[in-house]
């Protein structure tokens, strides 16, 4: 009898160790499964963490680019409109030239015609004065 007690408190024990065996690894597999998910959550944030900083660095690179290409656009009016000033300059001095070679053309013109004016009323004069010096003679 004291054998049969001993075996069942054996068995029972035995019973109760293999169950709290199980109850052990039950809770080492949870425990297993919350690190897996825990690293698994912790590697999804470190790469959203780092695609944000990768869109940033993109959204930066391209805000980069588009500054420097209104910048040339920028410096491609100044450069066209500088370009158009200085044509209109030259253009603008070309008609001053322009108007004061014909000012200069109608003054000399002017002063030709006066000459040639002075020119034949003086050849006028002197065959008047042939034609009183022949009229007196007669």
């Amino acid at each position: 009898e004291e054998e049969g007690r001993l075996e069942f408190r054996y068995d029972s024990w035995k019973r109760q160790r293999e169950a709290a065996l199980r109850r052990l690894e039950e809770i080492e597999e949870a425990a297993a499964r919350r690190i897996q998910r825990a690293l698994r959550e912790r590697r999804k944030s470190i790469e959203s963490v780092r695609s944000s900083q990768l869109d940033e660095a993109e959204r930066l690179k391209r805000q980069e680019a588009r500054r420097q290409q209104e910048e040339a656009e920028r410096k491609r009016l100044r450069e066209e409109a500088e370009r158009k000033r200085r044509q209109k300059e030259k253009e603008k001095e070309e008609q001053r030239t322009h108007a004061a070679a014909t000012k200069i053309q109608s003054i000399f013109r002017g002063r030709l015609v006066r000459i040639d004016m002075r020119q034949e009323q003086q050849q006028k004069q002197k065959e008047l004065q042939k034609i009183r010096e022949r009229a007196a003679l007669e």
